[in-house]
């Protein structure tokens, strides 16, 4: 199953061993994956090893979100869905429901394309603000179970 084209491309970062293991990570609003690749692997451990370094046996994918228009800050950005208030999410919620939706939605296709390759439960999502609270929906959505999911 393709990832819906109104999406931008992924950026992947392929393991250096035998392939194990995929964590699709999800931006920020107001980032996009290759941004959030750039600074989650700019930094070295006090090993003096990248997070891609210690865990070579990963795949590394970094969805973009769609650009929409954002209620809060009146212009159109990268998120994931849209949402009224920062403070009070529940709010207008209905404002988050489209984005939401079509953001599960291709989050569930990139996790169908990677179990081609391995089982479900070595599949994790990952996400950062809005991205975590997208990879926990697709968690909960999805129709795999997958190896879980995290926030950073």
């Amino acid at each position: 199953m393709a990832p819906p084209s109104d999406f931008p491309s992924l950026d992947k970062i392929e393991p250096t061993q035998d392939h194990k293991y995929t964590i699709i990570a999800l931006h920020s609003r107001g980032s996009n994956g290759p941004e959030f690749a750039e600074e989650l692997f700019e930094d070295k451990s006090s090993s003096d090893l990248t997070l891609a370094e210690h865990f070579p046996t990963c795949k590394w994918i970094f969805p973009s979100s769609q650009e929409r228009d954002s209620m809060i800050f009146q212009e159109r950005m990268t998120e994931w869905f849209d949402i009224y208030s920062l403070t009070n999410t529940s709010q207008q919620e209905e404002l988050q429901v489209e984005g939401l939706r079509d953001s599960v939605k291709y989050i569930m296709n990139v996790v169908e394309e990677e179990v081609r390759y391995l089982h479900p439960s070595e599949i994790v999502l990952l996400g950062i603000s809005q991205g975590c609270a997208t990879a926990i929906h697709a968690l909960l959505a999805g129709k795999y179970r997958l190896g879980g999911a995290s926030s950073v």
